[in-house]
């Protein structure tokens, strides 16, 4: 493929990914303010809760999405439409096995709830909610041998216009529901049928784009060394998702345990502002992972490298302009969304903010170990992080509470993820120091701290006694101050210079 087609499917890949994740940020808000508003931070921590004890159950998958897409890679650059139908046959496979698995498991746990949940009065019918949860969790897995493949050869736009108009159908449904009925196994369910009837609609426009799908059931099974890489590639991912889900899914459940299942709830309502962006930022990557994996294969490594801090660059602005922002304006947010009674200490904040920054300061270090298959010889290390981080958890947890908890992940990351990826990244697959890329996290890092002391600062002029009029002042000041300085500094960087060569390159073709 070349580098116009590439550019072009990423760039259509992260605007859809935009107005998906935009279109999700401001339906998740307004349903979870009703939602609060109806029922309750009482159902707000249960449904955080759960939230959290099924997305240990996600281990179950083995990390089989990245895996198949990075074996999908080749096969789809060389058109190879037999091996392509035969890696579906065999996800389909596995995917349902794992359907079952995660059911079985996941009812298996439900004796064990009561050890989890921490509320000062009972909630009638709260196992059948999880059952509910855990049915949505079960049926995503039916669906996703197939649209995975989409996102492989660079059609991520196609199955997110079908989650754009979803997502506003669900919200509509749960909305009505909420308002009319107060029925929150009903707000559940409709979440779970509007899901499937999205997916059949993503199945169905997948065969059509690859009609040989259609005969894949008379193609021979996938040869045994084919089936062995994957397994090889899984094994080594599942120690990534299992460090990951360690490390994103137990700091609820022990907040729920040490200080309750309400203050989960309150938690959550952060977490939610947070999670949204960071799934927009994710999603960038994502949309160019496809095209990523294809430059990898035709780029000599010095190439790879100039695009490694490229990337960097950009993600490094993406992050720092985020986390500055949360710092400014999360608790009039939530005040105003929710109520004063929400709003979290300023301690709380600024250990969610680091979380934050540590764990998505990485990401082009991620997209890099998915699609150069490095997760192969890093797959460790999220293991011993997410180890560190629950006896850390439960040691701070015990006392300093929700705010130990949150440092704990933090801290474990950075006593040895933060330098040790890196290190192999850098050494054994750039075959260059790492120096260079821990010099540059130091400066940015003292550079953010920088820009959110000064926006602050200036935000702590703000004197408007108004809640609303005073948030819209500390957004103006939290969207310029930070935009300036960073794009000062970007001025000098190799991303702009990358961008400003691509600009030119279009205006030459435009003018021949």
């Amino acid at each position: 493929m070349n580098d116009k087609s590439r550019t072009k499917n990423s760039i259509i890949n992260v605007i859809y990914s935009f107005i998906l994740q935009f279109s999700k940020i401001i339906l998740v808000f307004v349903n979870r303010i009703i939602f609060v508003k109806i029922l309750g931070a009482t159902y707000l921590g249960i449904n955080g809760i759960f939230n959290n004890v099924l997305g240990i159950l996600s281990l179950a998958d083995f990390g089989i999405t990245t895996a198949m897409m990075y074996s999908l890679y080749k096969p789809l650059a060389q058109k190879d439409e037999k091996k392509i139908s035969q890696y579906i046959n065999y996800f389909n496979k596995i995917y349902n096995i794992i359907a079952i698995f995660v059911a079985v498991l996941g009812l298996m746990l439900v004796p064990f709830l009561k050890y989890i949940i921490n509320l000062p009065t009972n909630v009638e019918h709260i196992y059948l909610y999880y059952i509910l949860m855990l049915l949505s969790t079960v049926v995503s897995y039916l669906f996703v041998y197939q649209t995975t493949l989409l996102v492989a050869d660079q059609k991520q736009y196609i199955p997110n216009r079908y989650d754009i108009i979803f997502q506003y159908v669900i919200f509509i449904l749960q909305v009505i529901a909420l308002v009319i009925t107060k029925n929150y196994a009903l707000y559940l369910s409709i979440n779970i049928i509007c899901t499937v009837i999205c997916n059949l609609f993503k199945v169905r426009k997948t065969k059509e784009i690859y009609p040989y799908l259609q005969n894949r059931k008379r193609i021979e099974p996938l040869e045994k060394n084919d089936q062995k890489e994957v397994f090889s590639n899984m094994s080594s991912l599942f120690f990534y998702k299992l460090g990951s889900v360690i490390q994103s899914n137990t700091d609820n459940i022990l907040i729920s345990i040490f200080v309750g299942t309400i203050s989960v709830g309150y938690y959550s309502n952060y977490n939610t502002i947070i999670t949204s962006i960071v799934t927009l930022i994710t999603m960038v990557f994502t949309s160019i992972k496809a095209s990523l994996g294809n430059f990898l294969v035709e780029k000599s490594k010095e190439t790879q490298l100039k695009m490694f801090y490229i990337l960097e660059e950009i993600n490094f602005g993406l992050i720092c302009f985020s986390a500055v922002a949360f710092l400014n304006l999360i608790p009039d947010f939530i005040e105003i969304c929710f109520g004063k009674e929400y709003v979290l200490s300023q301690a709380v904040l600024i250990a969610t903010v680091l979380n934050f920054y540590t764990s998505n300061i990485r990401q082009t270090m991620w997209a890099y170990r998915e699609t150069a298959g490095l997760f192969k010889r890093t797959k460790f290390i999220t293991i011993i992080t997410s180890i560190l981080n629950i006896i850390f958890s439960i040691i701070l947890g015990k006392y300093y509470g929700l705010v130990g908890i949150i440092m704990a992940t933090v801290l474990s990351r950075m006593l040895y993820a933060w330098w040790r990826e890196p290190l192999i990244t850098f050494n054994e697959y750039f075959g260059v120091s790492a120096s260079t890329y821990f010099k540059n996290y130091i400066f940015r890092f003292i550079l953010f701290v920088l820009i959110a002391y000064i926006t602050m600062q200036i935000n702590s002029f703000v004197r408007i006694e108004n809640l609303y009029l005073s948030f819209a002042a500390k957004v103006v000041i939290t969207s310029i101050i930070p935009t300036i300085i960073l794009f000062l500094i970007a001025l000098k960087g190799e991303a702009f210079k990358f961008i400003r060569l691509k600009i030119k390159k279009k205006e030459v073709q435009n003018g021949k």
